[in-house]
């Protein structure tokens, strides 16, 4: 594997104050379904623990730079 042709991007969310379990696990399981798009090697979450200024960052291994595009 050549470390060279992967690209990390992040995405940091801040959830609003009232957003409820079923609304923060559906913006999980709709962010984990963008796995079968074809240059995506892994995809995967990071909760905060505590107060922060976001609370879930989702991160996005993908096949060169390239691939960033469909990420905005």
């Amino acid at each position: 594997m050549n470390t060279n042709e992967y690209v990390l991007h992040l995405d940091l969310i801040a959830l609003v104050p009232d957003a409820t379990p079923e609304a923060r696990e559906a913006l999980i399981a709709s962010a984990g379904e963008l796995a079968v798009l074809p240059n995506v090697e892994r995809v995967g979450v990071i909760e905060a623990d505590g107060p922060s200024d976001f609370n879930l960052a989702f991160f996005f291994v993908l096949r060169g730079f390239g691939s960033l595009e469909p990420f905005g």
